[in-house]
């Protein structure tokens, strides 16, 4: 056993060393506390939030929002509902006629004008107006009250021919004495093809197609109110233009008109 040579060779060793070979400590990094972890893990959620809050604000629109914003500016716009004949009645006044034995409520916008005959005209202002014969013309409306007929109401009074059946109307503030509600006809002259006149009648009950006749109110107390589409041009109280028999359904000025019949004191 002597003679292995790789027991027989010698070693030097380093001057500093016992003969043992040095031992190499291992060197490890110092793990982070779970504190800093955390603080770690919530800044990096700020952060992250605060770039998708970003990216939401500054992104473009999507295309369901453009398609639906395309789609309206494509949608036509409504159009303009047509301009009434006479201004709203947004301020009333009350007129009253003593020897007429008459008291009414009517729009500021409208005048009263008592007449030679001894009867009284209620006006609109001016509105433009296309009477069943296709001529534009300058019109109001009138309402005309007295007391008996004229020998000329004949003229109009029995060509009227009713459009339809009579309506009722229930006075707002009837005078003592007064009856509490009348009834209204709507007139075609000759034919029931066009609107002429409206006439309050009392108790006559008419249908479409009648007449009250030339007759009607040649007693002394009765009261001939009637009113229609006139203008300064027509003198006569009861002459009227004739147009489209289903202009008093969308007409404001006959929407007031009627309102002033309602508001009628009849004493």
């Amino acid at each position: 056993m002597d003679d292995d040579p790789l027991l027989s060779q010698s070693v030097d060793l380093p001057e500093d060393q016992t003969g043992t070979a040095p031992i190499e400590t291992p060197h490890y990094a110092p793990k982070p506390s779970k504190k800093k972890w955390l603080v770690f893990g919530t800044v990096l959620v700020i952060v992250a939030a605060a770039g998708l809050g970003y990216w939401l604000l500054s992104r473009p629109k999507s295309t369901t929002n453009s398609t639906d914003q395309s789609a309206k500016s494509n949608t036509p716009a409504p159009a303009p509902a047509p301009a009434s004949d006479v201004p709203d009645a947004t301020q009333t006044t009350v007129y009253e006629n003593g020897p007429l034995g008459v008291t009414l409520t009517h729009p500021v916008g409208w005048k009263v004008t008592p007449t030679e005959n001894k009867g009284v005209r209620v006006e609109s202002p001016e509105f433009s107006l296309e009477t069943v014969d296709g001529e534009e013309v300058t019109a109001l409306f009138r309402i005309y009250i007295r007391k008996g007929a004229r020998s000329q109401d004949s003229t109009y009074i029995g060509r009227g021919v009713a459009l339809k059946d009579s309506e009722k109307i229930t006075y707002t503030k009837p005078a003592l004495g007064q009856r509490s509600d009348t009834l209204l006809s709507t007139f075609g002259l000759d034919e029931p093809t066009a609107f002429n006149y409206f006439f309050v009648a009392g108790n006559f009950q008419l249908k479409k197609g009648d007449t009250l006749g030339p007759d009607y109110g040649k007693e002394p107390e009765t009261f001939i109110i009637a009113g229609g589409y006139s203008s300064d041009e027509l003198t006569d109280d009861l002459a009227f233009y004739s147009v489209d028999a289903d202009l008093p359904t969308t007409s404001e000025a006959y929407s007031q008109a009627f309102d002033i019949i309602k508001s009628l004191e009849l004493h």
